[in-house]
């Protein structure tokens, strides 16, 4: 096990020094990077839809006109009101624009990059279905829980470019004994080119350009059987017998920005001869090499097949940064989960994208792993805020801070339950590990406090709160619109 050292600069950043080791990076954490929790209630659901080869998606052109297909050669089409001006479709409500400024954010000509941009189109609102997205109980819950998820990569990633997210209606299956249906279903679609192919989220993402103005560049759908019990909370933690929304959200985006394979369990192509896509690129084979080889180039180009057995090894990985090989989900018997998740029962760390979710279970960040991963694929990740909490001492005390998310401007209180000291040291850091805002508060015991002055303004985005007296410590997440 190896050691990992905690550190704040004389400034007050946070600094993480660690040693790794080229087989795996396996941590021996003082700070925690999610919160999980398991009980004997609990019941593990797969993510992910079992029919994998219906979600993979290739774009192509037929008869002079723009398809997407799936993996049994059925034509995904378009929908119209991509078409429409995007303004519109805001107006109408039928789509919720996602930046790290928040939901609908209006955009200035002179002001700063607001980093990437998510055009989220709910096809349930559109229909009108009462069910949902469009439910009239839950429906404005799970779009704000989604739209959050969707922020929080707004947050994460450095690119400028924007993308256009299709939400599926949504779907109804329900637990039954025997029976574990998945908690969502994805859709990356890509160019049906010989190699390695990057997914058109990441194209738009990262060029700003719109590979395909018909056709979405991501789809996603969730499962919202009667008895599948979420938390739409996504600031707050799941009870034992509730799924979590939020972490659901941020594991089916992570398959929408290119974490996915189209391998089958032969190791040929789920979507065509020779295509595969980036992720597909830094496969290792049990003896650390790549899985997936090309040779020539064009429409010349090749993938030689690998020898199957590997895919059913329980010893393939993920070609990370820094030397360090991530464990990747490939059982005894191959199934939709194989190859495009990461490996918790061969980790002592827990990844948001292991194939499965228990009741309880929640992930509030990404593993740096799971950050890396998507440095991997091309995009321009700010490590430090992805992986946040990572860099923070655990709370040992019960105090919050509210309201949360909080405007600028607003005095933001805290709640010193369990903290019995008569003086508190809160210290706000941005993302960057600078400190924006520090003060002692006065613990008189009459209640909650004003931790962070209405005068003080900080600027939209995500923060994190710690508070120390002593002995006693607390950090959470505050964010600022």
């Amino acid at each position: 096990m190896e050691k990992v050292e905690v550190s704040v600069n004389k400034e007050g950043g946070i600094m993480k020094t660690m040693t790794q080791n080229n087989r795996r990076n396996y941590f021996s954490l003082l700070v925690i990077a999610f919160c999980s929790s398991s009980s004997v209630y609990s019941q593990e659901l797969n993510y992910d839809h079992p029919d994998k080869k219906k979600f993979t998606s290739t774009v192509i052109f037929q008869n002079g006109e723009e398809k997407m297909m799936n993996g049994y050669g059925e034509v995904i089409y378009g929908e119209e009101y991509f078409s429409r001006p995007l303004a519109e479709r805001v107006d109408l409500g039928y789509t919720y624009v996602v930046s790290s400024r928040g939901v609908n954010y209006p955009e200035k000509s002179n002001e700063e990059n607001t980093g990437v941009r998510f055009n989220i189109t709910f096809k349930d609102v559109i229909l009108g279905n009462g069910t949902g997205f469009d439910d009239p109980t839950y429906g404005s819950q799970r779009r704000d829980a989604l739209s959050a998820a969707f922020r929080y990569f707004s947050d994460i990633i450095n690119n400028s470019g924007q993308a256009d997210v299709q939400i599926d209606p949504s779907f109804f299956q329900n637990i039954s004994p025997g029976s574990t249906p998945p908690l969502a279903t994805s859709v990356a679609p890509s160019n049906a080119s010989r190699g390695f192919n990057d997914c058109l989220a990441f194209r738009h993402l990262n060029s700003g350009t719109d590979p395909s103005n018909s056709l979405p560049d991501g789809i996603l759908s969730f499962n919202f059987g009667n008895n599948i019990n979420y938390n739409y909370d996504y600031s707050g933690a799941p009870t034992n017998s509730q799924y979590d929304f939020y972490t659901v959200a941020i594991h089916e985006i992570m398959h929408m920005l290119g974490f996915t394979s189209y391998c089958n369990a032969d190791g040929t192509s789920q979507a065509a001869n020779n295509v595969f896509t980036a992720f597909d690129e830094f496969l290792l084979n049990p003896s650390y090499s790549p899985l997936l080889v090309t040779s020539g180039s064009g429409s010349g180009l090749t993938v030689a097949v690998p020898q199957a057995s590997y895919l059913t090894s329980n010893d393939l990985w993920f070609d990370n940064l820094n030397g360090v090989s991530t464990p990747v989900y490939a059982p005894s018997t191959f199934s939709a989960a194989s190859i495009d998740h990461f490996d918790n029962l061969r980790s002592t760390d827990k990844f948001v994208m292991n194939y499965s979710l228990s009741k309880g279970e929640y992930y509030r960040y990404l593993h740096q792993d799971e950050a890396n991963a998507l440095v991997r694929l091309g995009y321009d990740i700010n490590i430090s805020m992805a992986t946040a909490v990572e860099d923070l001492p655990q709370s040992n005390s019960d105090a919050r801070i509210y309201p949360n998310p909080a405007t600028s401007g607003e005095g933001v209180k805290i709640n010193l339950q369990g903290v019995n000291k008569p003086e508190i040291l809160v210290v706000v850091y941005d993302m960057l590990g600078r400190v924006s805002y520090s003060k002692v508060v006065m613990n008189k015991g009459s209640g909650p406090l004003t931790a962070i002055d209405p005068h003080n303004n900080l600027a939209p985005g995500m923060y994190i709160v710690i508070g120390s007296s002593k002995d006693e410590l607390f950090n959470q997440k505050l964010v600022i619109e």
